[in-house]
């Protein structure tokens, strides 16, 4: 999303809106992120003096579609349809889902079948329905049979995915069945960005794995291993490291830690950040290289990085500790991680908090 921001495409608005980008890790931000981020990536374009939020978006979008996001935010309100749109905006701005919801059923409602908001608006319904796996997915499929095959079919198609992963009762239903060859249309459009790759390849290969189906999500992560290795060069910072991501987690569900690993180490020395640190260590705990991942990870803890990204080197120091037998180590380092825990902000905290007591209850007493 970040590179999609500072994209050359969108250079024309830089005198008319102010990016601000909040850290999870700064505790400052804590109550805004509570009241008005329900997950990552949100952006939201909001008028400064009132905080009204103009648009709310959620999940990755390409530099075109934030530009008509953006664009439509500088238009006055438009018609009743319109009208509604704006409003689900403002409400999913609030987190408040079933606000939204019945604003973007009023929108589409009320828009012609031209209507170029239209698509926007089913993308922002089906996304405030992911709360509802079930509802989410009936209607992703209602939607996504009479939608072009552009952005924002990716999008609900993507939505679809996630809802049926967090309602795997619904694998291998005949509805389970659409969303997934949908998704797999949906992967293979020249629309469909880097970053919309990486996302659906982690959910196809999380639907097969709850399906139980080990030749389908080999499959999956061989599908994945080849398209990050078929991509061009990087040309930002940003998408190095989502591409040295995507390489580590396709080669870790293929047991290949071994393939990431030069990449990785190179873009440490060249790039140094706890981030890429953690993703060494990760590669080398894989690989049972447990000196070198205690190295990695003492290395990205002297750069002093924010509470997140301590917890996470912490994490990764005891799982190597444990590999080389120091429990006590581990022990420590865990203990440690807790503590800053209290320090995140947002929905992280909750999730490293559940890893961090899960690993240490498996610690040998």
């Amino acid at each position: 999303m970040r590179a999609a921001l500072t994209s050359p495409a969108l250079d024309g608005y830089a005198r008319q809106f102010v990016w601000l980008d909040l850290n999870y890790d700064v505790p400052r931000n804590a109550a805004f992120i509570e009241a008005r981020v329900a997950g990552t990536p949100t952006l939201l374009v909001m008028e400064p003096v009132s905080e009204t939020v103009l648009e709310a978006w959620t999940g990755s979008a390409p530099p075109a579609q934030l530009a008509e996001i953006f664009t439509h935010a500088l238009t006055p309100p438009g018609d009743q349809a319109d009208a509604a749109l704006r409003r689900g905006d403002a409400l999913l701005g609030r987190k408040d889902m079933p606000g939204a919801a019945v604003a973007y059923e009023q929108a589409i409602a009320a828009g012609r079948a031209t209507w170029a908001g239209r698509w926007h608006a089913t993308e922002q319904l089906v996304s405030v329905l992911a709360d509802q796996p079930r509802a989410c997915v009936t209607r992703a499929l209602a939607e996504l049979a009479r939608m072009p095959r552009q952005h924002p079919f990716v999008s609900v198609a993507m939505v679809g995915m996630q809802c049926l992963a967090s309602e795997p009762s619904l694998i291998g239903t005949p509805d389970g069945d659409r969303i997934e060859a949908l998704g797999a249309e949906a992967i293979a459009l020249p629309v469909t960005s880097e970053d919309d790759h990486y996302m659906m390849y982690e959910l196809m290969y999380g639907i097969r794995t709850k399906a139980a189906d080990q030749r389908g999500a080999h499959a999956i992560a061989d599908a994945y291993m080849a398209y990050i290795e078929h991509l061009p060069p990087p040309t930002t910072d940003d998408q190095r490291r989502a591409q040295d991501q995507s390489k580590l987690r396709a080669a870790l569900k293929l047991g290949t830690p071994e393939r990431a690993i030069p990449v990785l180490e190179a873009t440490e020395r060249e790039l140094p950040d706890d981030n890429a640190s953690n993703r060494l260590a990760a590669a080398y705990n894989a690989a049972h290289r447990f000196a070198d991942a205690i190295a990695a990870t003492t290395r990205g803890l002297a750069r002093q990085p924010g509470p997140s990204g301590t917890i996470r080197l912490l994490i990764a120091r005891a799982t190597a500790e444990v590999g080389t037998h120091d429990i006590a180590g581990a022990r420590r380092d865990l203990t440690q991680a807790l503590e800053m825990s209290r320090q995140v902000t947002g929905p992280l905290r909750g999730f490293q908090q559940d890893q961090i007591r899960a690993q240490l209850d498996a610690l040998p007493k």
